[in-house]
């Protein structure tokens, strides 16, 4: 059962409340904390894209293309299309031999209002560079160029690198194959879904990595979304906004419809957070009230993290109404 995560007031009234469920949990599947159901099914979409980045390392094309930090984080990112994020891109497609004109994952409209009011206006050509999810593509393009893979095909769930990642996934969920439902992504790629509870150990498994391939890798990738947070999301957005202000103890990724998963490195713990109507509103709060909870953050981190991230309701001309405020306790 879902439960009340946020509340809009307005004035003395409440007048919205955001259901879902928040899961922590560590590398063994051992359930520490949760506010509603640990088994609400959902798709990690864009909170799968770490995993998704293993391949790059455990394949040896990061060595073989010298990529940099910089580049392991934009392949692990959702983007905002800002300037500095194409460049990183280009850049990673160009050690390739490759330009946009290889990425499927759709020329949509970018994040950033900046550029997306650019492109409306008709001052900036839209690219596939735009899309949030090109740095992930880019990355899959390096696998396959390393190992002398169709880059034509790259998406399709049959592909080797996809089968891969269908196991990396199995692995870091702990669950077989088959049991792992398996939708579309926005940008084309295949996504899973899992138990919250599964996914909060996964991402346990990012931050806890056991021995084996995948250990040297995780920690890698993680290492690289930490040091360059701006990379992962951008301006204004909660996941890079989180690592900031917790100075990359916590690296967090965002995926659509209403899911945030945080590894917390020093606990070697997973949380997966899903907000059941898919909206992003409040997610720092929620965060911020989760760490707190677990006394992984102090009152000055959250106050840096919220003035990002304000909760304020505000009337149209800018005066505040009411607030949006965390309603769960974690048990």
């Amino acid at each position: 059962m879902a439960t009340a995560l946020l509340e809009v007031w307005r004035g003395p009234v409440v007048e919205c409340r955001h259901y879902g469920a928040v899961v922590v949990a560590d590398a063994g599947g051992g359930l520490i904390a949760r506010a509603g159901t640990p088994e609400l099914p959902t798709y990690l979409r864009s909170a799968a894209k770490p995993f998704q980045a293993l391949p790059l390392i455990t394949s040896g094309a990061a060595e073989a293309f010298d990529l940099t930090s910089e580049e392991l984080a934009i392949c692990a990112s959702s983007h905002s299309g800002e300037p500095i994020h194409l460049a990183v891109v280009s850049g990673l497609l160009a050690k390739l031999g490759l330009d946009a004109t290889a990425l499927q994952c759709g020329a949509v409209p970018p994040i950033d209002r900046e550029a997306a009011a650019r492109i409306e206006a008709g001052t900036l050509a839209p690219t596939p560079l735009h899309c949030d999810c090109s740095g992930k593509h880019a990355g899959m393009l390096a696998v396959c160029r390393h190992r002398g893979e169709p880059i034509e095909s790259y998406r399709d769930p049959g592909h080797p690198l996809q089968q891969e990642i269908a196991g990396v996934m199995s692995d870091f969920l702990g669950l077989p194959e088959r049991a792992i439902p398996r939708g579309i992504d926005g940008c084309g790629v295949p996504t899973f879904a899992a138990p919250l509870a599964r996914i909060a150990a996964a991402w346990a498994g990012l931050a806890a990595p056991r021995p084996g391939p995948s250990r040297a890798a995780a920690t890698r990738v993680l290492d690289a979304m930490a040091a360059h947070p701006y990379l992962v999301a951008g301006r204004g957005r909660v996941d890079t906004d989180l690592m900031e202000c917790t100075q990359g103890a916590v690296v967090a990724k965002a995926g659509a419809e209403g899911v945030l998963c945080l590894a917390l490195r020093e606990r070697g713990w997973g949380v997966a957070i899903k907000i059941e109507d898919g909206s992003f509103r409040g997610m720092a709060a929620i965060a911020a009230l989760t760490l707190r909870q677990l006394n992984l953050i102090d009152d000055a981190a959250i106050a840096r993290l919220l003035e990002r991230q304000p909760l304020a309701v505000r009337n149209n001309t800018g005066v505040a109404v009411g607030e949006v405020r965390p309603a769960f306790t974690l048990r």
